[in-house]
């Protein structure tokens, strides 16, 4: 929105009030805007605004084919933002860090590190902005977490001390807790293709789970779930009783060994 709107900035609009994202720790999918145009630039804004969007909508039409903008004109208003601070809220938040910053140098396909523009809107004449970083590094929040420190001595903004905090976990494809539970994948054939292995840039039990007990072996396993930290997050149920029954295999293949974790 931020990249739209900065465009039309020489008609001399105001923004009135700007809302987007709903939870911290989901990928937003909408944003409301209000501004200020002057009569004579209506015209102007919507030529401006409307191309640009198309533009952005050829960008991202592979992943995002239904992505949508509305224009509508409303009740005018008392208030609004002055020149100075629109330019400076359009700017800071096309300065934010926003999607992948690292690919994982051992899974090449895979992001390491990430970060989400979650949650942004103005409130009592201050812009708040909520991001959310993933890795499954902490050296990398840790670098995150300093570049968003730069960001804000550079903008004038303050930062807030981290919450939610997920240490990182760096999975280990030799270990034996992995290599038996591929063992029980095969042995089952509960699905006609190989496992799909992957890591995940997410926040996991596992990372707080080692950080107590350093020697324990970890592996995230799980039914499958689409369109993970958005509202349209849904488990597909019928996938929950091969897991259990592989869960359940591994677990047994430990026990019969004598193994530890």
């Amino acid at each position: 929105m931020a990249r739209v709107i900065s465009l039309a900035i020489d008609l001399n609009i105001n923004i009135v009030s700007f809302k987007g994202g709903g939870a911290v720790n989901t990928i937003p999918r909408e944003c409301t805007l209000r501004v200020i145009v002057p009569n004579n630039n209506c015209d102007n804004f919507r030529e401006i605004i409307n191309r640009e969007f198309n533009i952005i909508k050829d960008e991202l039409q592979p992943i995002e084919p239904n992505v949508s903008l509305s224009i509508e004109n409303v009740q005018s208003c008392d208030t609004c933002y002055d020149s100075y601070s629109t330019q400076k809220i359009l700017d800071v938040i096309s300065l934010s860090p926003n999607g992948a910053i690292r690919m994982n140098p051992y899974l090449p396909e895979e992001t390491q590190t990430s970060i989400s523009l979650s949650v942004i809107g103005l409130e009592e004449n201050k812009l708040y902005i909520h991001f959310f970083a993933r890795s499954d590094s902490l050296n990398q929040l840790k670098e995150v977490k300093r570049c968003l420190e730069c960001l804000s001595r550079q903008t004038g903004c303050t930062i807030s001390n981290a919450f939610n905090e997920f240490p990182g976990w760096e999975p280990n494809p030799n270990s034996s807790i992995f290599v038996t539970l591929k063992e029980s994948y095969d042995q089952l054939k509960l699905y006609p293709t190989p496992p799909r292995v992957y890591s995940v840039h997410a926040g996991l039990e596992c990372g707080l789970i080692i950080g107590r007990y350093p020697d324990m072996q970890c592996v995230s396993i799980g039914p499958l779930i689409t369109n993970a930290h958005t509202p349209d997050e849904a488990l597909h149920v019928e996938t929950t009783a091969p897991f259990y029954a592989i869960l359940k295999n591994t677990i047994s293949s430990f026990a019969v060994n004598n193994q530890k974790l």
